[in-house]
């Protein structure tokens, strides 16, 4: 038996194919909703300056870690929550360890409420 593509491009079994498309544009949903919380971050964080030490003007391709950091430097709770939706945890467990926590002196009681409240850890 010879199977053609069909309209949607699946030659055989209909339901997976549907099934895949809608995984597909689920993805795509998804990713599109996290592309627009961190569009969203960035915003705050350009709001108040924080990336003042970049080229001038508003700043939207930010890298993840660079992004991470300024958030929990910058913004609050609400903000920071909106972490945890975009990132898996351990990409941001590592940022505050290898960024934020390497500088304790200096962010001391913010890597002490950061290391309590998030990361069940003692600083």
């Amino acid at each position: 038996m010879d199977l053609k593509p069909g309209p949607t491009g699946c030659a055989d079994n209909r339901t997976k194919c549907h099934h895949s498309h809608y995984q597909l544009l689920r993805k795509n949903y998804n990713f599109v909703l996290m592309d627009k919380r961190k569009e969203i971050l960035v915003h705050s964080l350009n709001r108040i300056n924080a990336f003042w030490s970049y080229k001038s003007g508003p700043k939207t391709e930010i890298p993840d870690d660079i992004l991470i950091e300024k958030v929990f430097l910058y913004l609050d709770l609400d903000e920071i929550e909106q972490l945890f939706q975009l990132y898996p945890y351990a990409i941001i467990y590592k940022v505050w360890k290898e960024q934020l926590l390497s500088q304790d002196p200096y962010y001391h009681n913010l890597n002490k409420f950061l290391g309590w409240f998030y990361f069940n850890e003692e600083v």
